[in-house]
């Protein structure tokens, strides 16, 4: 294995004996973290056909019952194969993907190359079609994520050559995937990998075949033990990916600088309406050429798409409601008292949209709810109803690349009650920072001039202050304190800061913040930030605030 698929798989394994808890700041009370979902699934397949990302394959569940993938790469350069020579190999691979149940998916997936050598006989060589058609049995425990891949693998003969007929081949592998929430903003998974392969191309290679023939054609002689290595990070919507991986040659005597061995930076991206955006630069790190074994070239481009459809996870459905108890035949000339059934349920109700009214791909949580009402997510695409006992539920709508939004709900026995969200995407640059001691902001929060009415431009930074406060739960209370410049009557600045501290609230209370976790406070201007002098210096005295109190 090579020093850093090494170092990926013993993050994994270190990963993997950790603690459930593993979301920084939390409080020893906090519940475990959830399994992936919605994002962070694992929706495409990836080059290998089985869900992944380039090089190799994951854990996650699918979120979505059917998934298509397109991808292509390239390499071209001199004096790979034959000194003084150049060879462009171009290649493509087409998979589709079905998850039947959420612990069970199959794949299908077809793949050729060709390479052009300038001075090979003949110049062009293409290899025969690879069909790959696969299943994957997986199962989560909590953050940690389990698979088990088999695949059956059919060539088809080469063209040009004058070996015929058909290869076989087959493929079993274990996967193990880790979701590590790093910190709230910035979650990490770490992917494993360990399989062996009984590679298609030893049917139709002789036992002599030419190094140009072999990487051309991309069979090699021997059956191999696989072993990948993958790190990702999600930064809204872009989650870039390093992977590693390695293939052992069985009964081969190549030395181990002819392994065939590749590190993959890459970065993929969410397009929205299911399409996704995968590519990396495969890094070969053989470097020695062995007969029966195909080179790796010294780099590999990739680029593919993806998309995904039709989501697996949907709300449970409701129960049937209970029969109307039938009255037994009352005594002659006795009253008669009809007992009617009262729902003891209710539901929420709505849609997730963005600020346009378009719908998203989104789910709803119930933080805090009891039992297993609080432990599920509730697909919203593009609508939701959840059955609820009465009582007052905070609801968060979550959809990636979106700032998160909730909602306190009072439902009422045999009602339904609206509950529609609208979310901000998440910005470019972000202008709030969790600490220690503060939810700090980076912008200013505007008012009418000496008003307590906010303007609309404070609206969207205010709701990075809801996003990090719903993301952050163990931040328990935040004082929030307004601030005024030295122009006019301490009374008056006094009464002003506190009716904009008040405000502020008001609209984190109305986006979804429970009131329990805000207090409020004005200090006028009795505690300035710099000298007010000037129109600059004032500026920056008429701030708001936001400490941590309580965490």
């Amino acid at each position: 294995m090579t020093p850093r698929a090494a170092l990926l798989v013993a993050l994994a394994l270190l990963g993997a004996g950790a603690p459930p808890r593993l979301a920084l700041g939390a409080d020893a009370e906090s519940a475990p973290p959830p399994a992936p979902e919605g994002p962070w699934a694992a929706t495409h397949p990836g080059i290998l056909a089985a869900p992944g990302l380039l090089r190799s394959s994951s854990a996650l569940p699918s979120g979505h019952v059917l998934s298509l993938a397109l991808s292509g790469a390239l390499f071209s350069g001199s004096d790979f194969i034959y000194p003084g020579s150049s060879d462009t190999w171009v290649g493509g691979t087409l998979a589709a993907g079905m998850a039947p149940l959420d612990y069970l998916d199959a794949f299908l997936a077809l793949s050729s190359g060709r390479n052009a050598n300038d001075r090979g006989t003949p110049q062009v060589l293409s290899a025969g079609t690879d069909l790959r058609l696969g299943a994957r049995l997986r199962h989560g425990f909590g953050p940690l994520h389990l698979a088990a891949v088999g695949e059956l693998l059919w060539t088809s003969p080469i063209s040009g050559e004058s070996r015929g007929g058909s290869g076989f081949g087959g493929a079993a592998q274990a996967v193990g995937s880790l979701f590590i929430p790093a910190t709230p903003a910035v979650p990490v998974v770490l992917h494993a990998n360990l399989g062996f392969r009984r590679e298609a191309g030893s049917d139709l290679l002789g036992s002599r075949v030419g190094a140009l023939a072999t990487f051309a054609q991309g069979y090699s002689q021997w059956s191999t033990v696989n072993v990948a290595a993958a790190a990702e990070v999600r930064v809204g919507p872009v989650y870039p990916f390093l992977e590693d991986a390695l293939e052992v040659p069985v009964g081969s005597e190549a030395p181990f600088s002819a392994y065939p061995s590749r590190l993959v930076p890459g970065i993929g991206a969410q397009l929205g309406y299911g399409f996704e955006v995968l590519a990396g630069l495969e890094v070969g790190l053989a470097s020695r050429l062995f007969d029966g074994i195909p080179a790796t070239p010294p780099w590999t481009a990739r680029l593919g798409i993806s998309y995904s459809g039709l989501k697996s996870r949907a709300p449970p459905p409701a129960p049937p409601p209970a029969p109307e108890p039938v009255a037994a035949p009352p005594p002659p000339e006795e009253s008669i008292a009809i007992v009617k059934h009262v729902p003891m349920t209710g539901t929420l109700h709505g849609t997730v949209s963005d600020l346009e009214g378009r719908p998203l791909q989104a789910v709803i949580s119930l933080p805090g709810a009891p039992g297993s009402l609080g432990a599920k997510v509730y697909d919203a695409s593009p609508s939701y109803e959840i059955e609820l006992p009465a009582g007052v539920y905070h609801a968060e709508a979550i959809a990636e690349g979106f700032l998160v939004r909730g909602g306190t709900f009072t439902i009422e026995a045999g009602q339904a009650t609206r509950g529609d969200f609208q979310l901000r995407p998440v910005p470019n640059v972000k202008a709030v920072l969790l600490t220690r001691e503060q939810v700090e902001i980076h912008r200013s929060i505007l008012f009418a001039f000496n008003e307590a009415r906010l303007l609309p431009e404070s609206y969207s930074i205010l709701d990075e202050v809801i996003d990090t406060l719903l993301r952050n739960s163990q931040v328990r209370k935040v004082r929030i304190e307004g601030h005024t410049d030295d122009v006019g009557t301490l009374e008056a600045n006094q009464a002003l800061s506190e009716n904009r501290a008040v405000a502020v609230r008001d609209y984190l209370v109305q986006k979804g913040i429970t009131e329990d976790r805000l207090m409020v406070q004005g200090f006028g201007k009795t505690r300035p930030l710099v000298d007010s002098r000037t129109e600059t210096a004032r500026a920056k005295n008429r701030r708001v605030q936001f400490f941590i109190i309580e965490q």
